[in-house]
């Protein structure tokens, strides 16, 4: 197990807990947006490691002040040991957290249904299909109709789409054929491909594993919360619509907000966030589709 970075204490991370978080690193997108460069890009020599013998004697120190832990990353999933630490931390009587991107479907109901995880956190970071089209469609009209009149359902006046270029991705209407000869890439797989900052041609299969995930956790079987970082260049309440027709009747969705640094992957002054009064619109604009949407990160 490696581990990158560790948090010694928050209040926030893990609901009605008091935690450490753990960082893992390496993940398998490069969303432009992530501040967590460092962990998600290795450097010349690797990503940085701590001593896991070290972090197992600061928890075991910690027991009876601390009573969960967060794993995060990066992308925690990629540890192939995954099972077994989240096992030990259990038996050292933790409660664990497990932050995901959700494009490790088969790992993350091998963790919940063994009991290795009290809590998910997955990113839903743009829609996947897990709806039919037409339900997407629709939704989309009813927002629509219902702010007949503004730029968008929140009446807020977006710039133009981020078009991925400082990372090499397509054009926003760029359809792409990918090289086993399928068929060519829709505009919402290309959307997900631009905002994960993945090739293109992995959009289709990462969507299918990430709505995968997503239909897992709402059953129900793990306390969860889905979550989107909303960047004004890519979301708009059109595009949170097609996230919410996805993720309908979820029991927790977080809309946080965006947070420029010197660590975002696609470089400081890039990507801008939303003002709180614009959040709490779109927050608002969502609700008839998950009445339980928040706002986080905003006063």
């Amino acid at each position: 197990m490696r581990i990158a970075g560790l948090q010694k204490l928050t209040l926030l991370d893990f609901p009605e807990h008091m935690a450490a978080t753990l960082f893992c690193p390496g993940c398998d997108f490069r969303c432009p947006f992530c501040h967590n460069a460092s962990l998600v890009v290795p450097g010349r020599e690797g990503f940085p490691a701590m001593d896991l013998d070290e972090i197992r004697a600061f928890l075991h120190k910690r027991r009876g002040v601390l009573d969960g832990v967060c794993i995060t990353g990066g992308e925690p999933l990629l540890q192939p040991d995954i099972a077994d630490f989240c096992a030990e931390l259990k038996s050292m009587g933790f409660a664990v957290k497990l932050d995901t991107n959700g494009s490790f479907p088969a790992t993350l109901e091998h963790l919940v249904e063994r009991g290795l995880v009290d809590y998910v956190a997955m990113d839903m970071k743009a829609a996947v299909g897990i709806n039919s089209r037409g339900n997407k469609e629709n939704s989309a009209a009813n927002l629509a109709s219902s702010n007949e009149g503004s730029d968008d359902a929140s009446g807020i006046v977006h710039p133009a789409p981020y078009d991925g270029a400082r990372l090499g991705a397509d054009a926003p209407d760029a359809l792409e054929e990918d090289s086993a000869g399928e068929a060519p890439l829709t505009a919402e797989e290309l959307r997900f491909a631009r905002v994960a900052g993945i090739a293109p041609v992995h959009a289709r299969s990462l969507m299918a594993s990430v709505g995968e995930s997503a239909t897992f956790l709402m059953r129900g079987l793990v306390p969860y919360e889905f979550r989107t970082t909303v960047v004004r260049e890519l979301h708009d309440a059109a595009h949170l619509a097609a996230i919410a027709s996805d993720i309908r009747g979820a029991r927790a969705w977080y809309l946080q907000a965006f947070v420029d640094s010197d660590g975002v992957i696609g470089g400081q002054g890039t990507f801008h966030a939303y003002s709180s009064e614009e959040m709490h619109a779109l927050a608002h604009a969502m609700r008839s589709f998950v009445p339980s949407v928040q706002v986080r990160g905003v006063d």
